[in-house]
Parts: C-alpha cells; sequence; structure tokens
C-alpha cells in the first residue's frame, strides 16, 4: 500500500490494479480534482477499478462555508454540524454534478455511479452503526480503466 500525492509517487504508469479514493479526492478545486483524476487514471492499468466518492451539488452543504472557487466551498461552517468539530477548517471541497463527473472520468467506463445520501459510521455498543445525514448527497463511482484510443467522456451516471 502507498500514501501520499499521486503526482509524487515514485511509481510507473500503469501500476495499481484498483484504486481507492473513499472521502479523499475531492480536496481541492474543481481543476486539482481534474488533475488528480487523471493521475489516477494514469497509474491504473486498463482494466483496473476506481471506487471514488464525490459530493454532490445538491447536498444541503453545497454553498456552506468560504467560496475558495467555483463550486469549492471551505471553512468551519462545511461539516461541523456532523463532525462536532472544525477539523476540516480551510480545506477546500470540491462539489460535483453528474456532467462533472461525466467529462472528469472520460478515461473510465462507468460501470455504478449512485447518487446517494451521506452515512457516517460510530461504534456503539462495540458495533458499528451507520447513521445516514439527510439530504447531505454523495456521489459514489466504481469505474473500470479504459485503454487510451476509448477514452472519450461519453459515460452516464
Amino acid at each position: 500500500m502507498y500514501t501520499g500525492g499521486l503526482a509524487t509517487l515514485p511509481l510507473p504508469n500503469r501500476y495499481f490494479d484498483a484504486a481507492i479514493a473513499f472521502n479523499s479526492i475531492y480536496h481541492g478545486t474543481g481543476g486539482e480534482v481534474r488533475t488528480a483524476v487523471t493521475e489516477l487514471a494514469r497509474r491504473l492499468r486498463p482494466g483496473g477499478t476506481l471506487l471514488a466518492t464525490f459530493p454532490s451539488r445538491a447536498s444541503l452543504f453545497y454553498g456552506r462555508g468560504i467560496e475558495m472557487a467555483p463550486h469549492t466551498f471551505g471553512g468551519t461552517a462545511l461539516f461541523e454540524s456532523i463532525l462536532g468539530s472544525s477539523g476540516e477548517a480551510g480545506v477546500p471541497h470540491y462539489f460535483a454534478d453528474e456532467a462533472d463527473l461525466k467529462d472528469m472520468l472520460g478515461m473510465f467506463k462507468i460501470d455504478e455511479c449512485v447518487h446517494e445520501e451521506f452515512r457516517l459510521p460510530s461504534v456503539r455498543d462495540g458495533a458499528v452503526v451507520w447513521t445516514q445525514v439527510r439530504r447531505a448527497y454523495f456521489w459514489r463511482v466504481i469505474a473500470t480503466r479504459l485503454e487510451e484510443e476509448a477514452c472519450q467522456p461519453t459515460n452516464s451516471c
């Protein structure tokens, strides 16, 4: 397992069979998120699997906090109501819509794209319990890396 910035991983192209970007890849502006998705595609072998999540513009959190760039918000007010702290203060969160996902994931065949309410895990009496956060919508995507010649923004969620 490797952790770190995608552009600085000392690994060759087509190295990974799968990548998980769960609640992580959207921390940046739209351009930064697109660059991160492109780097993920470059590091995945054709046929490799991507599991990623992106906050939705339909979410109750869209527009909260400080607008740092188009569709990108941060600050203490963003997720404080569900996290109970301002631990993500100053961290940019890019909110996507279906057209953004289709465009960003042009190097992938979208196998599953689900628009769903966010769920937070917690532990109660030794068991993991998932609590749904009403109207806090996210996109959950499972996609397969295409061969370069097949890459085009024709996917749909």
